[in-house]
């Protein structure tokens, strides 16, 4: 991510009790503070325009580095303690649109939104000390996992199985009553998803239900007069952003919780939840509600009615993930053992992957950031070939199995935290492992290598974490459910690897599992 130094105090003395001293406005970036906390309680502010001043200090409390984040007034509005230690530390906040994180040595702690304009930046002291630097970045606003995006194209993308084809409307996303087109672009005209409700409102669904804190995005070709375009985080009394020529509105099942007029027809247009928000911006116009009682993950999804509209451009993402194509080096993973990216494939039309190699010793791949929370993690994995399948040309096909995916790890020990491994003892099961010991296995889920392939030859694997419930989904059907009666730590790495084999991976998410409930 590109980021711009505006301003660097190395050197910086604050007086006790001192008010908050000013620096400099911006409207998107990161102000930080580095200071050694025993000299007292240090922090960063940000001061909205015509809205409130944001705070994030933190303080020495024994071994511990106590933190908030809150307002000049009132209690603050998230709170905690992180690992002290005896150096240097750093605060933080970050302006990205509406939201506002609160970061302590680099970690984000908290997440509040402010749909106020520019703010200005300042740094405060509630005691005498010496700021070992100060500065501000300007920077992008940090991308939310991309799960599936599409500028239309092409009717039709490669599936994961051989000879296997997606139509974007039909299997990538569903339409619930007639009335969404992909037409022919005329020339010099940028291909786009149209919509013509004729008996009541249209839908059209993402396939998959997304377990987190789900998003959408939209860039609009054209909105006709009466038309109300609304990009919906679960429909059953979740969230939707309603769009008209003239105006946007953000809902929580029937209740309206944000709305401004637009001066001309929406073209960018985003809903997002994230915890116990949910925030949309409409070509700069920003909303953001705090809800006491966020409803369950669900579709996500378009729904449209009174007239025409025209998408040139959607995307699905998720707050509080991540997802890897690996359709190039993503620096975001560490490797253990050997990785090839992007190897021949036979067979199978995937144009990009990872290859893990764990013939001689175990291949890993970590996430180099933790997750905290209960989470779900997708990924494809398929069969290893050499050559190709094309004219007279020969190819091989090698076994996989033994392919683990691991939640809440310690980021160094294959056996750490909860371990699936599918195609276990060489293709023979699925199993589940909790910091080494085998707790659930299923023999109906095998790998077998015939004559000339593997059968199957791809999985789709879903494995997923709440609470003590754990369980693998394999091509949709459920291999492993466990319930853990002493849960392991919420917070840990995740990874991917085998063992005795090769392995291609692709399109891997991991998902945070929603704040649900008051």
């Amino acid at each position: 991510m590109e980021e711009a130094r505006l301003w660097l105090c190395e050197v910086l003395k604050l007086t006790k009790g001192s008010r908050p001293l000013p620096l400099a406005p911006f409207d998107g970036g990161t102000v930080s503070a580095t200071w050694r906390p025993a000299e007292g309680e240090a922090g960063v502010a940000l001061a909205l325009a015509g809205g409130a001043t944001w705070r994030v200090a933190a303080r020495r409390d024994g071994p511990a580095l106590r933190w908030s984040l809150g307002t000049d007034s009132g209690k603050p509005a998230a709170e905690g303690e992180r690992p002290g230690g005896g150096g240097s530390h750093a605060v933080a906040l970050r302006r990205r649109g509406a939201g506002l994180d609160a970061l302590v040595d680099g970690q984000r702690v908290a997440t509040v939104y402010d749909a106020a304009g520019a703010a200005s930046a300042a740094v405060w002291s509630a005691s005498a000390a010496t700021l070992e630097s100060v500065e501000l970045r300007a920077q992008a606003v940090p991308p939310a996992a991309e799960l599936f995006a599409t500028d239309f194209g092409a009717p039709t993308l490669p599936g994961k199985q051989k000879d296997e084809v997606w139509r974007l409307l039909g299997d990538v996303f569903h339409a619930d009553a007639p009335g969404w087109s992909q037409p022919l672009a005329a020339k010099d005209e940028a291909p786009r998803l149209v919509g013509r409700p004729a008996n009541g409102p249209i839908g059209l669904w993402y396939r998959d239900e997304v377990p987190g804190d789900a998003g959408l995005s939209v860039q609009l070709a054209a909105l006709a007069p009466a038309a109300r375009l609304a990009l919906v985080i679960n429909p059953a009394n979740g969230y939707r952003l309603e769009l008209t020529r003239a105006s946007c509105r953000l809902m929580r099942g029937e209740q309206v919780v944000g709305e401004a007029k637009l001066a001309e027809a929406p073209y960018a247009a985003r809903l997002q939840r994230d915890g116990r928000w949910v925030a949309a911006e409409v070509d700069g116009h920003r909303l953001a509600w705090h809800d006491p009682d966020p409803p369950p993950a669900g579709k996500v999804g378009l729904r449209l009615e009174g007239g025409k509209a025209e998408v040139e451009h959607l995307a699905v993402t998720a707050e509080n993930a991540f997802a890897s194509t690996f359709g190039v080096v993503d620096t975001a993973w560490r490797e253990d053992g050997g990785w090839l990216w992007n190897t021949g494939m036979a067979c199978i039309a995937w144009s990009y992957w990872i290859t893990g190699d764990g013939r001689q010793a175990p291949s890993m791949l970590w996430r180099r950031e933790p997750l905290r929370g209960d989470a779900t993690a997708r990924v494809y994995v398929s069969e290893f070939t050499e050559g190709y399948d094309r004219g007279g040309e020969t190819h091989q096909h090698y076994a996989y199995h033994d392919v683990s995916l691991v939640l809440a790890g310690d980021g160094k020990d294959f056996d750490s935290g909860y371990r699936f491994v599918v195609g276990a003892d060489g293709g023979r099961c699925a199993r589940l492992l909790r910091r080494g010991k085998v707790v659930a296995e299923n023999p109906r889920f095998t790998i077998v290598l015939g004559g000339h392939c593997n059968e199957p030859r791809s999985i789709y694997v879903e494995a997923a974490r709440v609470g003590g419930k754990l369980t693998l989904r394999l091509n949709g059907a459920e291999a492993i459910a466990f319930d853990d009666p002493e849960p392991l730590t919420a917070e840990g790495y995740v990874a991917i690897g085998t063992e005795r084999c090769r392995a291609n991976f692709s399109d891997l998410s991991v998902l945070r599992r929603p704040v649900v409930g008051s």
